[in-house]
């Protein structure tokens, strides 16, 4: 059975980290994807300008 602490069971507290540190993980991912578009983009940009 899981202690409880203040602000529920010591399991809620993990999962919650664990959410948190699944969504910076995400958006980490999505940022460096986008960064990647934005490149190719400009990269297709300058090549059809040439």
């Amino acid at each position: 059975m899981a202690r409880q602490t203040r602000n529920g069971t010591q399991r809620d507290v993990f999962t919650r980290a664990s959410r948190a540190h699944q969504n910076r993980h995400t958006i980490r991912a999505a940022k460096r994807q986008a960064n990647r578009q934005d490149r190719a983009a400009a990269s297709r940009a300058l090549h059809t300008h040439h």
